[in-house]
């Protein structure tokens, strides 16, 4: 199971500033690696899921959104 409140790719330039393009393109796989391995995905908000099936490519049948933290 893996649960976050938002992708790696949703965070560049939200909170996260200057990353080099090798750091994003380490995170980003690593990002990617982990939602691949992952057989079920938890996120807070469907502004994470949408992007875990837009930029990602997940299968949207694994992901459930739980509101928490401040999406609740």
């Amino acid at each position: 199971i893996y649960l976050s409140d938002a992708t790696y790719h949703l965070m560049l330039d939200y909170y996260f500033f200057g990353v080099s393009e090798n750091d994003k393109k380490c995170f980003n796989k690593s990002e990617q690696d982990a939602l691949n391995k992952a057989t079920d995905i938890i996120y807070s908000s469907d502004w994470a899921k949408k992007d875990a099936v837009s930029y990602y490519g997940v299968n949207e049948d694994k992901i459930h959104v739980l509101p928490f933290g401040g999406n609740l």
